[in-house]
């Protein structure tokens, strides 16, 4: 019950703004025309939406718990964790990104007609030379 205070603490602030918007504080009377008050239906359905918003971050909080409650009750997966290679905070490691060369070079070694590959590779090779 603790875990989902959150989500609770949501659910009455969104009912509080709904019987604020419903039990007519915002309705009044003026000449004996009923008319309603906006900034009060304003003020409530900011209740209401900032409820929705703590239903919302309850529940994410909720299912990231289980998530990693799910998480470390596998082995494998608790391991993981511990070495830090999963979970916030693990290190990125970013891949090498090959080069153009490396590609086409790579590429015309595996095509039957490297000849021509390498004809086009030093011309793009040129026309970059040319604008740079």
């Amino acid at each position: 019950m603790e875990d989902r205070m959150l989500l609770w603490i949501g659910v009455l602030v969104a009912a509080g703004g709904w019987a604020f918007m419903l039990l007519g504080v915002g309705n009044g009377e003026y000449g004996g025309i009923e008319l309603a008050n906006l900034h009060a239906v304003q003020i409530a359905q900011g209740i209401i939406n900032g409820g929705y918003t703590l239903i919302v971050a309850g529940s994410v909080r909720e299912a990231a718990d289980q998530i990693c409650r799910y998480l470390s009750g596998n082995r494998e997966m608790k391991a993981a964790f511990d070495r830090g290679k999963i979970g916030v905070g693990a290190a990125y490691q970013p891949q090498a990104v090959p080069s153009v060369n490396d590609v086409v070079t790579e590429y015309a070694s595996s095509s039957p007609d490297i000849a021509e590959l390498e004809k086009r590779l030093s011309e793009a090779r040129q026309k970059v030379r040319a604008t740079t």
